[in-house]
C-alpha cells in the first residue's frame, strides 16, 4: 500500500477518472476542497474505510432503525460534501423509511450496498496520515 505523499499527479487522475466515470462530480467536489488533492483523497479513503457501512448494514440486519437512520444519515451527508453521486442517489430511499422509523425495502437497500461496495473498489487502499 502506498503512501499518499508518494502519488504523482497521474495516479491520482486516474482515481478521479474512475469516479467520474462512474458518476461523481469530482470538479465540483475539487472545487469544494479548494483543490487539496490530498486532503480531498483522504476524506475519501477515510469515507471508504469508515466503520458507518457495517454498522449500517447491521442496524438495519437487526431492525434497529433508529440507530440505522442516525448511520444513514452520516453517509448521506458524507457523499454529498465528496460528492459521490452514486452513493448519495441510492441513500435516500433507504432514508425516507428509516426515517420513519420502517424497515425500508430490501431492493433500495441492496442497490445502496452495491453502490457503496463499487465506490470501494474504485478507491484504491492508501496509507494516510492523520488530517
Amino acid at each position: 500500500m502506498m503512501e499518499l505523499q508518494e502519488w504523482t499527479e497521474d495516479e491520482i487522475w486516474k482515481v478521479y477518472n474512475r469516479l467520474l466515470k462512474w458518476g461523481c462530480d469530482i470538479p465540483a467536489a475539487r472545487e469544494r476542497f479548494l483543490e487539496d488533492d490530498e486532503l480531498y483523497l483522504k476524506c475519501l479513503v477515510r469515507f471508504r474505510e469508515s466503520p458507518a457501512y457495517g454498522k449500517l448494514k447491521k442496524y438495519i440486519a437487526l431492525g434497529d432503525y433508529t440507530s440505522a437512520y442516525e448511520i444513514a444519515h452520516l453517509m448521506k451527508g458524507t457523499s454529498a460534501t465528496l460528492e459521490i453521486i452514486p452513493v448519495l442517489e441510492r441513500i435516500v430511499v433507504p432514508l425516507s423509511y428509516l426515517e420513519k422509523g420502517k424497515k425500508p425495502p430490501e431492493e433500495a437497500v441492496e442497490e445502496l450496498y452495491r453502490s457503496y461496495e463499487k465506490f470501494q473498489e474504485l478507491v484504491p487502499p492508501i496509507d494516510i496520515e492523520e488530517i
